[in-house]
């Protein structure tokens, strides 16, 4: 009897102990991300399964930031913070840098720094560094670039669309798709805003490359004729390293 009252105590811990790690473990807003989810967001944030790439100093958003609420077709309507997920429309139209910046925050981020960024698109600033994510030679059918034969419509696409379209660390659509904003703060009580990578909308190879960039004032006045242009404007969100 004291052996068979000991074996049913000890399935019932067995049981509550894979309750608990179920609530822990596997419920997002409980784990914070995905498998490779560092815990970067806060613990009320609405993106479960955020993906980061991991470099010397901070993370990245592995791919372009989205809504909370995107899918395959749709954008979302939810900007209170940024996601990285695969698959989902990108949060384009981004007209204004400090709506990208106030929704990395609302993630536990911020903007990405030019060094950051150009770091996650082809490496360190140097010998090792490459034109483009993929090397130094220009090729259309890498990544949703204007002249990519497989998007003749020069439509934006979902995140990862092009599984090739990655940079050595894999970090996602770095170049093409959306152009990107980051805060440049070489400066720090003048920081300026820049749009980097390019956008499908690039027909010149030389605005695709990992060190192209336009200033707020360059976007300001390219798009002042046609509004539209801002439709090709993204984002994504760096984190320090805790």
């Amino acid at each position: 009897m004291r052996e068979k009252i000991n074996g049913k105590g000890s399935s019932w811990i067995l049981g509550l102990m894979g309750m608990l790690i179920f609530i822990v473990c596997v419920l997002p807003l409980a784990c914070g991300g995905g498998d490779d989810d560092p815990g970067l967001a806060p613990a009320n944030s609405l993106c479960a399964h955020n993906a980061y790439e991991e470099f010397s100093t901070f993370y990245i958003y592995r791919y372009e930031a989205s809504m909370p609420d995107a899918d395959d077709e749709s954008m979302g309507t939810n900007d209170s913070e940024a996601c990285s997920k695969s698959g989902v429309m990108p949060w384009y139209g981004v007209s204004d840098p400090s709506l990208a910046k106030y929704a990395c925050m609302s993630a536990g981020g911020r903007l990405c720094s030019k060094d950051e960024w150009w770091e996650a698109c082809h490496g360190q600033m140097g010998a090792t560094a490459t034109v483009y994510p993929w090397g130094d030679v220009y090729v259309n059918d890498i990544c949703n670039v204007y002249f990519n034969p497989d998007n003749l419509g020069h439509m934006i696409r979902p995140t990862h669309s092009f599984d090739s379209c990655r940079s050595p660390d894999g970090v996602f659509d770095v170049v093409g798709n959306l152009a990107e904003w980051i805060e440049d703060t070489t400066d720090p009580i003048h920081p300026v805003y820049m749009a980097v990578g390019g956008s499908v909308a690039e027909a010149d190879s030389g605005d695709l490359r990992c060190d192209s960039y336009r200033t707020e004032d360059d976007l300001n006045a390219l798009n002042a004729a046609d509004p539209t242009g801002w439709n090709v404007v993204g984002f994504r969100c760096c984190f320090d390293k805790r």
